[in-house]
């Protein structure tokens, strides 16, 4: 499989995955906006 030369991607998301919690930022494609979240560690 070749990878396309200039993806277009709808959204950017980082997850910082830890032991006690774990921080999400989301960002949509073409804006400087950023919304952020967490989530707690659980095992369900």
């Amino acid at each position: 499989m070749t990878p396309e030369p200039n993806p277009e991607f709808a959204a950017f998301i980082g997850i910082d995955w830890a032991d006690a919690k774990h921080d999400i930022c989301l960002q949509a494609a073409g804006s400087r906006q950023r919304e952020f979240a967490v989530l707690s560690h659980r095992p369900d």
